[in-house]
């Protein structure tokens, strides 16, 4: 007659680990650019990866860098910076609907540097000579 099947249900839990990624380090700076490096710990999967970086005085308005997860990217230059001026950095990652932000870090890009031209100072003096009628500033070149 009818038989009494006992069906067991199967629940497949997947357990998302919340994503980790270091402190970011910055490994140079010039006038211009900010390198940094990270890693990402034990993270497997990686979604998106951004990097956001303000400048010191405005730290409402964040930019962010979407870099490519191919290939899984451990640092990254930001190009296009003003010279002396202080920028706030750090690094996200997304995982699994999940994210993990490195520790903010920061960082004054190099200033450009101006010098007094040798012949313009008085003798053994550290002024510059006024009666010269002209100073030269030197620039470093690109």
């Amino acid at each position: 007659m009818g038989r009494k099947h006992a069906v067991s249900s199967i629940k497949l839990m997947l357990l998302f680990v919340v994503p980790e990624i270091s402190a970011a380090n910055v490994t140079n700076i010039t006038q211009t650019t900010v390198s940094l490096s990270w890693n990402y710990g034990q993270t497997r999967f990686i979604g998106r990866i951004k990097v956001y970086y303000t400048v010191v005085k405005n730290s409402v308005d964040w930019k962010n860098i979407s870099l490519p997860v191919s290939g899984r990217p451990t640092s990254h230059t930001v190009t296009s910076l003003q010279p002396g001026t202080r920028y706030r950095f750090a690094v996200r990652i997304y995982s699994y609907g999940k994210q993990a932000q490195s520790p903010v870090v920061t960082v004054t890009t190099g200033r450009t540097r101006l010098q007094w031209h040798r012949n313009e100072f008085e003798s053994g003096g550290t002024r510059p000579a006024h009666r010269a009628g002209k100073i030269f500033l030197l620039c470093p070149s690109k």
